[in-house]
Order: C-alpha cells, then structure tokens, then sequence
C-alpha cells in the first residue's frame, strides 16, 4: 500500500485526495486539467445564449442523458 492512500479501517476524505494528487501529478497535467476547468467555465458563462442552451440540451437528450 503506497503512502497517499488511507488505512483501510479509515473513510477517504477529500484532504486524502488532495494529497495523493499533489504527489502524483506533472506540472503538466496539472495546467491542463487547469485549462479544460478554466475553458468549460468559460462556455458556461459566455455560451448562455439561448440558441446555444438549447442545442447543447438537444445534444443531452439526443445522448439519453434525462436532464429534467
């Protein structure tokens, strides 16, 4: 058992995950998670058009996604 993982008597917390990543990501998949988090939040507040709202919620329903 590797040192970032908790004992097995003890629930994973999200300070656990937390470290485990921090010991096992690049410097590069951290910038890139970074980005992909950074450009998604950006549709989200720029893509709010209701003409873009409604094909992405097309797009849900046309992959079986139940959304409402």
């Amino acid at each position: 058992m590797s040192q970032s993982s908790p004992p097995a008597s003890r629930a994973s917390t999200v300070q656990d995950r937390f470290t485990a990543a921090r010991t096992s990501l690049t410097a590069t998949q951290v910038a890139v998670g970074t980005a992909l988090v950074a450009g998604l939040l950006f549709l989200l507040v720029f893509a709010g058009e209701p003409a873009v709202h409604e094909s992405l919620h097309d797009a849900r329903h046309a992959a079986g996604i139940i959304c409402h």
